[in-house]
Order: C-alpha cells, then structure tokens, then sequence
C-alpha cells in the first residue's frame, strides 16, 4: 500500500501536501501541528487539544466562503449536528466556533487509519467477513445518526476510516458529515432552510435516484448509499460508471446494477448478501429497506450463515438500460437550477473579494503558536507581544481574555501550580461568555489551579504556625485555604454541569470533566466522592469505547481505593488497568510498564 493511502485523516482532503492558506489564530485552546489537507470548501488541521492533552483536527471554512450566509449557516449546522452524535463509530464534533479572524471551525476527532477507499485499491475484492464486520459497523453508525434525525448524504469509502486493532479486526468511523441534513429541518419555520428540494448535494457514484433529482431524501437515501459502497468493497468497483457527472446520475436513475456473478466472476459470495446488498439499492425509496436496523438484521443473519433474504425487484429481474425522457428532463432541470445558482452564489464573491482585516495583535500571536514546539520560551515571549499590543490597541475583554488563556495554559503546562495561571484563568473566567465549552474548559483550569492555590496558602499557614504568628494571620491563612479548595469544588461542578447541558452526560468532553472532578477531589483527600467521579467517567468511557480513558480511570480506581484501605479491589482495578492497557498499546509501551511499576509497589505495601 502507498504511502499516501494510509493517511493521518479525519475527513475527506485529496491534498496533503500542505497549504498556505491563513486564517489566523484559531483559538488558544489548540496548539496547530501542521495542514491535514484542504476540500473544496475548507482547510483542516492537525492540532493538540491543550486541555485534553489530545491530538485532534480542526475543520476551517475557507475566507472566500465566510461572506455567503447559505455557506456559512450550512457550515455551523454541520457543527451542532454532528457534535449531538456520540458514537463508537463516527468521527465525533467536540466543539465550534470563529477563529480571529472571523472564520467559522468545527474541532473533531483526529482519527489516524486508512480509508475505505485505500483498503478496496489495496485488497482489489474485500473478503465476505471483511466486509460484513465492516459493513455492519457503518450501519450502527447510520443508525445512530438517523435516531437523532440526521441523515449523512455523502456516504462513500473515502469517508470511512479504519484503524487495525491489536486483535487484526478492523474499526470503522463514519466522517464527513460536511452536507448532512437535519431530518425534523422543515418542521422548525423559525430555522433557515439550508437544504431545499431542487439542490444535489453528494457524490454520483453513490447518490440515490432522488438525490440525483433533487428530491426530498431520508434515511433511505442513506441506505441507498451503503449498498453502492458494500458492492463496491465486494466486485472491487462501484456499481456505475460513466464518462461523465451527467451519465452517472442517468446511471443511478434508471440502470440496474450488474450481478455479483457478472460484475466479478472469480468472486465468492453468498446470495444471501447478494440479496442484501440489491435490496439496499432499489430505484424506489419504498422497495429498499425501510430502517438500517432492517438491514442490519440480515447482514448479521448473513455474517452467522442463517440469512434468509427475499429477493428484491432488482434481484429478480434484472431490467435493462430504460432512459425515461421525465427523468432526463428532471436530471437536465435540475443540473441547469444548480448551475445558475453556482454562477450567481460565485460571481459576486469575486466582484467583492476584500483583504479580512489583519488584527494589530494577530502577527505576533500567530509567530506564538507556531513556535510552540520549537521553542517554548521564544513562543511565550511572543504571546505575551500579542498581549501587551491588544491591551494597548484597545482590544475588547473578550479578545484580550483569549490571549490571556494562551499563556495561561502554557504557563500551565510547565507548572500546574503556576500563580500566573491561575491569575490568567480566573481572569478569562470572568469575562468570557459562559454556557459554552470553552468556558467549561477553563473552569477547569481553573479548579485544578484552585488546588494549588490552595496548597500554596496551607503552607503558608503552616509557616506562620511554627514562627507564631498572631491569629488574625493564621485566621486568614485558614480561610484562604477553604475557600480556595471551595472555589475548586464549584468550578470542577460546574464545568461537568455546562458540558452535559451542551452535549449530552455521554460524550468525551463529559468523560474528561468527571475526571477533573475527580482529580480536584482526590487532591482534597475526599476519596470516597473522588471514586464516584472516576467511575462516571469510567461508564462514559466504556459505552464510547474509548480504551485509553477506561484504561486512565481504573488506575485512578484503584487509587481512590487504596486510600481508602479496600487493597482487593483496588488490586482488580489496577489488573484491569494494566490489561486494557497492554491489549491498546502492547506490552512493551512506556506507558503499560509504568502502570507496572506502579502496582507492583502497591504489591509490595499491601501483600
């Protein structure tokens, strides 16, 4: 396999060769690690999610498109759709905003694997247990993303990422829900319509017949879609082709698909799947399955040998090539709409393309995060440039409160207990919109900072203790520790309670909140209120599948027990901490031997 099939990607980029295309500063939560790739619409990054300590990408809509509302609508509503989906297979929406320099992004998983696509070029023919293990995870995925009205409209092999697991099985992610449609859209008529009948949005090698026309899809479409790409991953080609974008969406219409035994002759394939994949893709939107769940029944029947599948009309009777004039008529109509509406959307963006603004602080601040991991002093001198020039140019709170959070979470970084941080952090707290993420996330900071805070002022209490100092000193020293390890109770609480408001109690952000929440509290000596925290983020890690964190919160267990004199089962929580890890990472990994060395001390007090 090439080394550009099997790519560092989350979404659909045929460029990776690096751009230079500026946005401006993101966002200081992220630190930007290079160009993932660029579509025709976006530039995405590879960034490090500071708070996380986690490698993601960021999806930002390029400047030509920021002026055209439709775009720019569409764009955020790709965000808040996709960021309500939580599934162990689609590629998740952790967060959204503007960058700077007022360029809408959308911060998603980084998933590194190959795509659908390069495993067919690769493997030619995908075995049948291949493909239905794969098969039937896109339709979990599908069938998740429809539960929630979400309908994905660009189904295809490029937008399925797999990763190899320690076991050789492959994990499949759905991305790129890039032109998603909101199935209740129409029911709001207080929401702008951004998906209308009479637009074709999708790729033609796997639209279904209405999406060729511009009709209203649902989740059927959907289904159309993975039966063109199960029949792909099988005879090793799409099941159309056509010299033109015309000729597909006439072949989608109207021509039925070749028969596994004539589209690959040396393929062996049981007519049950055979079946399942026909019935899928039926012309009419009634004669295919109605649900995915439908469908994942019989791929699942078929995976155990047991499938007994009807025969569909395209199974039965093969029809010939019949060019209906009505649906070349609607297919020319609606090519022509879509073109009009491309040449009107276009030519006044050129007419009134203008430079963005460069905000005065903006150079410096970008020099700052691009010399990150090169030189963290010299990118430190550089921030705190872009924050003394904000100040001086008047900057707004809000503006000066996202430089500030730069340098607090780099200070932070160096030294969890830095007092600039904490004065930086408590200072964003106050001026930066709440009920948000990013919000959340300095709450955060914030309470861990609080701890330290905290421990700060009880050595100090300490201190005046041994000299003797008058009470009023002690007496004040005493209450800064409270109200400093208070302050870090709330803060952890809070950002747990906006994170659920804003996604929902099952999602990675909350996961990563709880274990904050944790973490504040086991630094308090509340061991009991510690582990109910880290078992929270346990479940939420082990209902998304997210091996590293469930990992992460036994040996956090397994702690919280210790201290609480439970040794044998906080012995059960560190072997199930050392074993998820070794399956994740292999045996021999850094980060297994230090979970090693780590029981066997606890080995060594308790036994």
């Amino acid at each position: 396999m090439t080394d550009k099939k099997i790519v560092e990607t989350d979404f659909t980029l045929v460029n990776f060769e690096g751009t230079t295309n500026s946005v401006g500063p993101i966002g200081p939560n992220f630190e930007i690690l290079g160009t993932l790739g660029e579509g025709a619409m976006g530039i995405v990054y590879k960034a490090r999610h500071l708070l996380l300590d986690k490698v993601v990408a960021i999806k930002v809509l390029k400047e030509e498109y920021t002026s055209q509302s439709k775009i720019f609508l569409r764009f955020q509503q790709e965000a808040r759709t996709t960021s309500h989906l939580s599934h162990e297979n689609i590629a998740s929406v952790h967060d959204f905003g503007l960058t700077e320099g007022g360029h809408p992004f959308i911060v998603m998983d980084y998933v590194q694997g190959v795509t659908l696509a390069g495993l067919i070029e690769e493997m030619k023919v995908l075995p049948e247990d291949v493909a239905l293990s794969i098969f039937q995870q896109i339709g979990r995925a599908l069938v998740h993303a429809h539960e929630n009205n979400v309908i994905h409209r660009d189904l295809k092999p490029s937008n399925i990422i797999l990763q190899k697991r320690a076991s050789g099985e492959w994990h499949a992610k759905v991305v790129d829900f890039g032109i998603a449609k909101v199935m209740i859209e129409s029911e709001d008529d207080h929401s702008p319509k951004l998906t209308q009948t009479g637009e074709i949005f999708g790729t033609p090698l796997y639209m279904s017949p209405e999406q060729c026309q511009g009709q209203k899809v649902d989740q059927r479409s959907d289904i159309y879609s993975l039966g063109c790409l199960m029949y792909e991953c099988l005879m090793g080609k799409p099941p159309f082709s056509g010299d033109s974008t015309f000729a597909l969406l006439m072949a989608q219409v109207s021509k039925p698909p070749a028969p596994f035994r004539e589209a690959n002759q040396t393929a062996r394939l049981s007519d049950a799947l055979e079946r399942v994949v026909f019935r899928a893709m039926e012309k009419e939107p009634g004669d295919r399955y109605q649900e995915v769940k439908d469908l994942l029944n019989d791929l699942e029947a078929v995976s155990k040998g047991s499938a007994t599948v009807a025969a569909s009309k395209l199974y039965s009777k093969p029809r010939r090539d019949k060019t209906s004039k009505l649906v070349l008529f609607s297919i020319i109509s609606f090519l022509l709409i879509s073109a009009l509406g491309l040449v009107l959307a276009v030519v006044p963006m050129i007419m009134n393309t203008r430079p963005a603004p460069v905000l005065p602080w903006a150079e410096a601040f970008r020099h700052g995060m691009e010399l990150r991991t090169i030189d963290e002093r010299a990118a430190e001198a550089q921030i705190r440039q872009a924050m003394a020039i904000a100040e001086k140019s008047g900057a707004t709170p809000q503006l000066l409160a996202d430089i500030q959070y730069e340098l607090g979470v780099m200070l932070f970084r160096r030294d969890s207990s830095d007092p600039e941080a904490y004065q930086l952090m408590a200072q964003v707290a106050r001026v930066e919109p709440q009920e948000t993420l990013r919000h959340a996330n300095t709450l955060e900071y914030l309470a861990r900072l609080e701890i330290a805070e905290s421990n700060r002022s009880y050595k100090a209490l300490k201190r005046a203790k041994q000299k003797g100092a008058e009470a009023a000193e002690i007496d004040t020293l005493q209450k800064s520790v409270e109200e400093f390890q208070n302050l870090a109770r709330v803060h952890a609480d809070q950002a747990v309670e906006t994170k659920i408001r804003q996604v929902g109690s099952v999602h990675g952000y909350v996961e990563n909140s709880w274990r904050t929440k944790g973490q504040v509290l086991y630094a308090l000596h509340l061991y009991p209120e510690a582990q109910e925290a880290f078992t929270k983020a346990l479940s939420i890690a082990e209902k998304l599948k997210i091996p590293d964190a469930e990992a992460g919160r036994c040996l956090n267990i397994a702690q919280c027990l210790e201290a609480q004199g439970k040794f044998d089962e906080a012995k059960t929580f560190y072997e199930r901490s050392i074993r998820v890890s070794k399956e994740l990472f292999g045996p021999q990994h850094q980060e297994v031997k230090e979970v090693v060395d780590e029981y066997n001390e606890f080995l060594k007090r308790h036994y």
